[in-house]
């Protein structure tokens, strides 16, 4: 009972009665600025949004009281949700952990075996609702789906997360092409709504039958990079598969690594 009233005594926020002063941020300069009739437009750097508020008499900073957070409307942590599942050990609560402390590491920074029952992370990955829990894209989906008209399904395909050279048939290609596309025309042509549809549209249509095809080309080859690797066999020879072999230890970044492929996809493209 005791530990009961003391989880109800810590359920709504509780101001300390003590104060600190903080720095506004621009967002709040900006409102003050508006409830005096001063709009700013577009972008506004630091130094200009301090010297407006200082015109108009607005003070940078603001005294506001600490507050001791309660629970109530606070989104539950890992800790917490694991042990209303029973999960958690309570005669061992200081070892569990997000990553992972120190004494629970090995001398490469990976987690010991034996301390993997205390990492919050895996714990909760293995809980099947959390494994089988559906994407905001996914529910949006299904959601359509049962709207159609003609009950036509609509489904997502996930692609391995991280690598973006498999992702539908080349599509991170295409993106490339595009954004290339984009930022080359000068800021005088989307500053506005309709110019910046108007280039977005020319930016989807340089993307070319022809080119969509090759992209897919070389997103097969990485596919099949990807199958020789997994099956152990170390005996690429393809300069593509050796290169790929190369860079795909970090997160690739289709448009800035292969600006080369993608410059030549877009003259392709002009001259057809």
């Amino acid at each position: 009972m005791k530990n009961n009233n003391h989880r109800l005594d810590q359920m709504y926020d509780i101001g300390s009665g003590e104060y600190k002063i903080i720095t506004k941020s621009k967002k709040e300069i900006k409102e003050e600025l508006k409830s005096k009739g001063v709009f700013v437009r577009g972008h506004c750097d630091r130094e200009k949004m301090e010297k407006l508020a200082a015109d108009n008499k607005i003070e940078l900073t603001s005294r506001v009281e600490i507050v001791k957070e309660g629970w109530m409307g606070k989104p539950k942590g890992l800790l917490q949700v694991l042990w209303e599942r029973g999960w958690i050990d309570e005669n061992n609560l200081n070892e569990y952990s997000l990553k992972g402390k120190g004494y629970q590491m090995d001398e490469d920074g990976n987690l010991k075996e034996e301390f993997r029952c205390y990492n919050l992370r895996t714990l909760m990955s293995n809980c099947a609702d959390f494994k089988e829990e559906k994407s905001a894209m996914e529910v949006l989906l299904q959601d359509l789906s049962s709207k159609s008209h003609n009950n036509q399904k609509i489904e997502l395909l996930v692609s391995p997360k991280y690598h973006c050279e498999l992702a539908g048939e080349g599509v991170e290609y295409v993106w490339a092409v595009m954004k290339k596309h984009y930022r080359h025309k000068p800021l005088k042509e989307k500053n506005t709504k309709k110019k910046f549809e108007k280039v977005v549209r020319e930016a989807a249509e340089c993307v070319k039958k022809s080119s969509v095809e090759l992209f897919a080309a070389r997103c097969r080859r990485y596919m099949i990079a990807y199958m020789n690797l997994d099956n152990g066999n170390n005996k690429l020879t393809y300069n593509l598969i050796e290169r790929f072999v190369k860079v795909s230890k970090t997160h690739r970044n289709t448009g800035d690594q292969e600006k080369g492929f993608i410059q030549k996809a877009i003259l392709d493209s002009i001259s057809l």
